[in-house]
């Protein structure tokens, strides 16, 4: 807390200044302002720690403090109320249990305060140092979307009018930590926006409608200057084509980032043997590439929906994640932030349950932040994932629950009778007999009937015979 105090005792000095003074005090407002941003730095930390109604109550005053004018009797209440605020979060500072992970994100988030933005009133969370995966859960139309969107805003917002906030006064307060610096981003209504953030060239987002890939032939390097954020918030978008990449990195003769981008995708790609690549003659637009599914030459708009969607949002990432680090050859090498809204979309279970997993494992230096509804995807999640149910109040209000669960060690129906999904049991609905229920899975039942099977044969051929008494 040195940084706030120091912070402190300036805006105690500006505020008596801006009090003595009867002239300009435009300086010494600049401070204040300054002095507020290091206040704001340090905000998100907390939001583990405070209740909705604290954290509301100070969100409130900052809002008021950006949207309002200074004037003297303004500044003085200020002040006095950044002091209280300060005190609770030292109060509550003591209450923070610090979680970070074994290997350092050159680039994550680390924190998201959210005040009037859309149906948010107000909410916030907090991520744990280098937390690689962060996954929201919770009923439809509950906010999870609004967060993931909230932080497209905090990157993108300057770049599109596409992400405008239909004339409401909003507040957005994100952290993020590049290397070892921590930046913030603030949104305050339509307007006032300021950064330190520097590289949301690294930072792409992906909404629920992800099938739809540009023509090879109609990507050109306008589409690429396209908000990395524009999926998420636009269900009629196209994702970048990574054949049209491939053929590209063909002509500079990248051959080793060809041949690692190619491996990646027949690992993450269900029932996918190979992707086969060849010039038939010296046009580019004649450079074939097919997919061998199951024995099968395919193009890619002949693969299965699973499939196509993992080329299309795998691939789109990729190249945008290739084209911000250009020096980079293999995957393993890339760094970034990648929001995913509904991960499991078009996916079978046993590729819901690798798809996290292989992510983490191919994309080390990546932090994921995803929403789901499938408790399937959780048996994949590494087990230091940071969970957060999304929920609203008897009022209307979003809450943010940060839910503690050995992932390691559970099964899909405690995850579904969790916190994360609050069944409050998984029986079928027209189930009337607990008694009836089978808790056994198919291989168990198939064992079981195999077992009186060989039980019967053998009692059919077994004669009891009683033994004698003869003493003789």
């Amino acid at each position: 807390m040195e940084n706030l105090q120091e912070a402190f005792q300036r805006l105690e000095q500006s505020a008596k200044a801006i009090q003595q003074s009867k002239k300009n005090i435009k300086k010494e407002i600049e401070t204040i302002r300054y002095l507020a941003q290091v206040f704001l730095l340090n905000f998100n930390q907390f939001n583990d720690v405070l209740d909705n109604r604290q954290r509301h109550s100070l969100i409130q005053m900052l809002h008021s403090h950006f949207m309002g004018s200074f004037d003297k009797d303004s500044v003085a209440i200020l002040v006095e109320r950044l002091k209280q605020s300060l005190l609770l979060l030292e109060k509550q500072a003591s209450k923070m249990v610090l979680n970070p992970t074994k290997s350092a994100l050159p680039i994550s988030i680390q924190g998201l305060t959210i005040y009037n933005y859309y149906n948010i009133k107000s909410a916030g969370l907090s991520i744990p140092l280098n937390a690689s995966f962060v996954a929201l859960t919770g009923n439809n139309a509950e906010g999870k979307t609004r967060i993931l969107k909230a932080i497209g805003e905090s990157f993108y917002m300057p770049e599109s009018s596409a992400y405008d906030f239909k004339g409401q006064k909003c507040l957005l307060i994100f952290n993020v930590k590049v290397a070892n610096r921590l930046s913030t981003s603030i949104i305050d209504g339509i307007k006032n926006w300021w950064t330190m953030v520097q590289h949301q060239n690294k930072v792409v987002a992906y909404g629920a409608s992800r099938l739809q890939l540009q023509s090879s032939e109609s990507q050109d390097v306008q589409n690429l200057k396209k908000s990395n954020v524009y999926n998420l918030f636009h269900n009629e978008s196209t994702l970048l084509n990574i054949e049209h990449w491939f053929k590209i990195q063909k002509l500079k003769q990248e051959e080793a980032r060809i041949q690692a981008v190619k491996h990646l995708l027949i690992e993450l790609m269900p029932t996918i043997q190979d992707i086969q690549m060849g010039v038939k003659t010296t046009r580019l637009s004649d450079y074939a590439i097919t997919y061998i599914e199951n024995g099968k030459e395919l193009l890619s708009e002949e693969l299965s929906a699973g499939n196509k969607s993992i080329l299309a949002m795998i691939g789109d990432m990729l190249i945008r994640l290739y084209d911000a680090q250009p020096e980079m050859i293999e995957p393993n090498q890339l760094a970034g932030i990648v929001l995913i809204d509904e991960l499991e979309v078009h996916l079978h279970p046993i590729w819901q349950k690798k798809l996290p997993q292989l992510l983490v494992k191919h994309f080390p230096l990546v932090q994921f932040i995803v929403s789901t509804h499938s408790p399937i995807v959780f048996l994949g999640m590494p087990p230091d994932t940071i969970l957060f149910n999304i929920s609203k109040d008897e009022a209307g209000e979003t809450l943010i629950q940060k839910i503690n669960i050995d992932l390691a060690n559970v099964l899909p129906n405690q995850i579904l009778t969790s916190a994360l999904f609050g069944m409050e049991n998984i029986r079928n609905v027209y189930n009337q007999d607990i008694q009836q229920l089978s808790v056994e899975t198919e291989p168990e039942i198939k064992a079981r009937q195999m077992a009186e099977e060989q039980l019967k044969k053998r009692s059919q051929n077994f004669t009891f015979k009683l033994p004698s008494n003869d003493k003789n």
